[in-house]
């Protein structure tokens, strides 16, 4: 079965995530060995395969259900922005505009920092709203929507944008989220 990955410095700022969130320590007592190492030490390799990923994640919810997991996804995305996306986020907004539409469709270029086999598409439905689909090789738990909810957030935020609405669909390896701004 195909596998995805995720990055070592996406891990990394989930891992600052946690601890800025205050449940680091929490979660750590939950996670499995494989996924402990991970957080602990995120760099001994450059990208980790999903099995500790999703030990992690089960860890997450089982400490703070969705709210927690979509808080981590949204801080994550600002700890990581710091150095890696931030460029590309820039380029994308100078080129194309300000707009929501412009870095969600610029979303599988900027994620190619972070994940691996994943693949991302946006379709434009009018000039407010759209459809973002996160396909994953396999079935992902719900809880990877609120990752994701998080990281849309920080669209709308970047582009100073109010959001109407973000609608998440979990289909089992496919995350689809309706979004729409004002």
């Amino acid at each position: 079965m195909a596998d995805f990955e995720t990055s070592a410095s996406y891990l990394a700022a989930l891992g600052k995530a946690l601890k800025t969130l205050g449940v680091f320590d929490a979660v750590m007592k939950r996670v499995s060995p494989a996924s402990a190492e991970m957080l602990r030490s995120p760099h001994t390799q450059r990208w980790w395969p999903s099995g500790p990923v999703l030990s992690m994640t089960d860890a997450i919810m089982a400490e703070g259900g969705a709210t927690l997991i979509h808080q981590i996804g949204r801080q994550a995305v600002f700890e990581s922005m710091s150095f890696i996306i931030r460029p590309l986020v820039t380029a994308a907004i100078t080129f194309s505009g300000p707009s929501p539409h412009t870095l969600f469709g610029s979303l599988p270029k900027l994620l190619q920092t972070a994940v691996r086999n994943v693949q991302v598409t946006y379709a434009r439905a009018s000039e407010r709203s759209g459809v973002v689909t996160i396909t994953y090789p396999l079935e992902v738990p719900p809880g990877y929507a609120a990752y994701w909810q998080g990281a849309l957030d920080y669209v709308f935020e970047v582009t100073r944008t109010r959001a109407e609405e973000t609608r998440a669909e979990h289909l089992g390896s496919e995350l689809r989220f309706t979004v729409s701004w004002h």
